[in-house]
């Protein structure tokens, strides 16, 4: 096995992504269609009906958010103006906003996520990884999300979902009473890819615990009721849809944040995972920087610092 890829690369000076083996066969996949399907229902059951303003998109890139919010009978629009305006904006009849993560919004010279938040509604910023990373540490509000291009339209309905949610139900999620260092529970027996979380959530000043099979994984969640949980699909003796099922039907672990690690964007996976009580998800390869914004935005405030 090779040295985990942790070191920087001397040209880019960036760290290097990693990239996880083949996929292995779900032991329960003929199940999968039925679950993207009640994913697909309840994501339309919340944003049926909404009104998403679209800041800084060229007419191709509109059509398709355009055509991917369609499919959920909601409403996107093109918004021209000075959207990072702080009184009363053209986005007032909008329920939430969509924004390129490349445009320049306003005569301010605003940033697109000081936009986003300046906007007060749920949103989601779209744009490359690079950018992504640029941004995303600003953007910690559980009513904002980032979408990496390429995306697909489930990815896009999934976050616009999950964020207009947590807008509706803003300020009634308890804080957490623990103090301390955050725990995060790695579900994953890629080693590779645990040496690289390990590594930083140290930097992170977070203590990590390895799972490397899901029955583990089952145990560690129940007895350290970590912060947040990195949860692989695909995993020996029981997978990740097993294990997100058995901790979401458990009072004790029901609450428990979990982002799911994927190879593949496809629509049944995310419907899947979503439908099964998922909070976010991640596919492989995945930049470092990236999977710390997602965390941070699952963390509890105090913990988030």
């Amino acid at each position: 096995m090779s040295e985990p890829n942790l070191k920087l690369n001397e040209q880019s000076k960036r760290p290097v992504e990693f990239r996880s083996p083949a996929p292995r066969e779900s032991v329960d996949a003929p199940c999968a269609p039925a679950a993207a399907v009640r994913g697909m229902h309840r994501i339309t059951e919340v944003l049926a009906g909404k009104r998403f303003a679209l800041l800084g998109f060229d007419h191709l890139a509109s059509d398709r958010i355009v055509a991917a919010f369609e499919r959920v009978r909601a409403h996107a629009r093109v918004v021209a103006g000075d959207a990072g305006h702080p009184g009363l904006s053209p986005l007032a009849r909008f329920d939430g906003c969509i924004v390129n993560a490349s445009s320049q919004l306003n005569a301010e010279g605003l940033r697109p996520d000081e936009v986003l938040i300046r906007s007060g509604k749920p949103g989601l910023l779209v744009g490359s990884r690079e950018e992504m990373i640029d941004h995303a540490l600003n953007i910690a509000a559980a009513t904002c999300d980032f979408v990496v291009e390429p995306w697909e339209p489930e990815e896009l309905l999934f976050r616009a979902y999950r964020v207009c949610r947590h807008f509706e139900a803003a300020g009634d999620s308890p804080a957490s009473a623990r103090g301390g260092q955050a725990t995060i529970l790695v579900a994953d027996d890629d080693p590779t890819t645990t040496m690289l979380m390990t590594a930083m959530l140290k930097s992170l000043q977070m203590t990590s615990w390895i799972a490397r099979d899901g029955a583990e994984a089952l145990r560690l969640a129940r007895e350290l009721r970590p912060d947040v949980m990195l949860l692989d699909l695909q995993m020996p003796e029981m997978d990740g849809f097993e294990v997100l099922s058995a901790l979401r039907n458990d009072p004790v672990t029901r609450a428990l944040p979990i982002i799911l690690l994927t190879v593949s964007h496809a629509e049944t996976d995310i419907a899947r995972g979503f439908s099964l009580g998922a909070d976010d998800f991640v596919t492989k390869p995945f930049h470092p920087l990236e999977m710390m914004a997602r965390m941070r935005r699952l963390l509890r405030p105090q913990r988030a610092d």
